[in-house]
């Protein structure tokens, strides 16, 4: 019952019976105290009584060994593509788990293998149904590595504000599922949220508000560092992400002094939102915050954003992104951006963020046929604002061959198959969520149910380098999503199979077999009021 399936597992005679009174976690190695700490308290909410130890008595009723071996696997540890987002070896991940009448034994090739094996049993444990008090587990045996170096979630904190407690919460729903990034989409036309030592407006004014009547809110230093941490315990590594230069409305309302209108052409709709390298103060306030950004973050990485640049003439943009790309690597730490930075000069070394797969609606408008455009429900761009726009989206067809040319790594998050802001296309089990699923989501994407959100394969999609691809990022807009109980729900049925895609072999699960597994999942999330949608499509325990 273990979400993502495991790379490799068979049968093994017996069970082994947990009673809910008493478990002895042996702990061989004390680099691994932390990882065991999560363990026990997390299985305490579901009736498991656990208690670490060095040494085990006779009269121990039941025991679970953790130990580290550095040579687990190594045939196998070249099966995972792509770089970490942690910086850390990919083989990290690799674990083993025996279960037998004996007890349970597990073996990473380093803590954080560890961490992943035990959020397995985790799973094993909590999709068992007790009987007097007792549950029995199936005897397996287990071999386990992640087929994707990077297997992450965008979280959109600047349409909704998320409070750092519910941020932690999301890093919780990654854990459980092996993704091992959250990149933080820290600022947009809509708000900026993370506090800047010398920048006071950037938080008084550009993090006062968000999405329509939503509170706004912005982290200071302190709290990132926390989350940063919080997050480092769960081996997920968070990626600051700066949205720049477009994108940036909440900036230039901060420090007006910022804006050039005049190198916007046409001017977008409302307040301009693009930086411009060629006005004074521009480069020098970027390098302010990539500073500072960099010096509470604990990852390699730093996203730069970069897309949607709309207007913005060419020569500019890569200018700007080659800027910027320098204050990265002079901060100590190398270049996430979304796929339109490859039409900068990057190398090897960056990774873009290959996302822009349009419905069929959104795609006509695209085109300029010469016929009067027709807007998609939900999506309102003014007339005149549209051959930008088209400009801009044209020449995002040959992103991937720039990509190719400049061997810069490729991160997929393909708005067709993992942006978790598709509104659901089934009727929900319970009746009662029915008119909250019609209000969620972005109404410009086709809607999905949750299979078809499980059934595709990375591998399948055109025109990427399979060779180049890092890992895979679901990714979650919140201009729909008012609160946390709704990012909830948009999260849950589907993250767990796009965590699936990221980790397991391809095209290794069915539908029935996968939905199977994501049924028993429920007792998890409703232990740990997590408000999922009761997709009709899955017959839930």
């Amino acid at each position: 019952m273990i979400i993502p399936r495991p790379f490799e597992s068979s049968v093994v005679d017996g069970t082994f019976a947990i009673p809910s009174d008493g478990v002895v976690v042996l702990v061989m190695d004390p680099d691994l105290d932390s990882v065991v700490s999560w363990f026990v308290a997390d299985l305490a909410a579901f009736g498991v009584t656990l208690r670490a130890a060095r040494r085990v008595d006779a009269a121990a009723p039941a025991v679970v060994v953790v130990d580290l071996d550095t040579g687990l696997d190594d045939d196998g540890a070249a099966a995972t593509c792509g770089v970490s987002p942690s910086g850390r070896d990919p083989s990290d991940e690799r674990y083993r788990i025996r279960i037998d009448t004996a007890g349970v034994r597990i073996t990473g090739a380093a803590p954080e293998g560890v961490f992943r094996g035990l959020t397995s049993l985790f799973h094993l444990i909590t999709t068992v149904s007790p009987q007097a008090g007792v549950r029995h587990l199936p005897g397996v045996d287990i071999s386990d590595r992640p087929r994707f170096a990077w297997r992450g979630l965008s979280l959109d904190v600047a349409r909704t504000f998320y409070a750092p407690a519910e941020v932690r919460e999301v890093i919780d729903i990654c854990a459980l599922y092996k993704l091992n990034a959250l990149h933080l989409h820290l600022s947009d036309d809509q708000g900026w949220r993370i506090e800047i030592d010398g920048r006071p407006e950037l938080t008084s004014v550009g993090a006062a508000g968000a999405v329509g009547d939503r509170p706004g809110g912005f982290y200071s230093q302190a709290e990132f560092v926390d989350l940063v941490a919080y997050a480092h315990d769960r081996f997920v590594t968070i990626i600051p992400e700066l949205d720049m230069p477009g994108h940036s409305a909440a900036v230039l309302a901060s420090y007006p002094g910022l804006a050039a209108p005049s190198s916007v052409s046409p001017a977008p709709p409302g307040p301009a939102n693009v930086l411009d390298p060629t006005v004074d103060g521009v480069l020098p306030f970027v390098r302010e915050v990539i500073d500072q950004v960099a010096s509470v973050t604990s990852g390699p990485y730093i996203h730069i954003g970069g897309d949607e640049a709309f207007g913005m003439p060419a020569d500019h943009y890569r200018s700007f992104i080659e800027a910027v790309r320098a204050m990265v690597a002079a901060a100590g730490k190398r270049v996430v951006g979304w796929q339109e930075i490859a039409r900068a000069d990057v190398d090897h070394t960056d990774v873009a963020q290959f996302w822009f797969a349009p419905p069929p609606e959104l795609a006509g408008l695209l085109v300029d046929d010469g016929s009067e455009p027709v807007m998609p429900e939900g999506l309102s761009i003014p007339v005149e604002f549209l051959p930008a726009v088209r400009a801009m989206f044209a020449d995002a067809a040959h992103d991937l061959d720039r990509m190719a040319s400049k061997g810069t790594g490729i991160l997929l998050s393909p708005s067709s198959h993992v942006y978790l802001d598709t509104p659901y296309a089934e009727a929900p089990a319970d009746p009662a969520q029915a008119t909250r699923q019609q209000g969620l989501g972005l109404q410009i994407y086709p809607r999905q149910t949750v299979r078809d959100f499980f059934e595709w394969e990375p591998s399948r999609l055109s025109g990427v380098r399979q060779e180049a691809v890092v890992g895979i990022e679901g990714a979650v807009w919140c201009e729909t999503l008012g609160s946390f109980d709704d990012l909830v729900f948009m999260l849950l049925p589907r993250l767990p199979g796009i965590a699936e895609k990221a980790w397991s072999p391809p095209d290794d699960a069915e539908w029935v077999e996968y939905r199977a597994r994501l049924a028993r999942q429920s007792g998890v999330w409703t232990v740990r009021n997590w408000d999922y949608f009761t997709s009709s499509e899955v017959d839930w325990i």
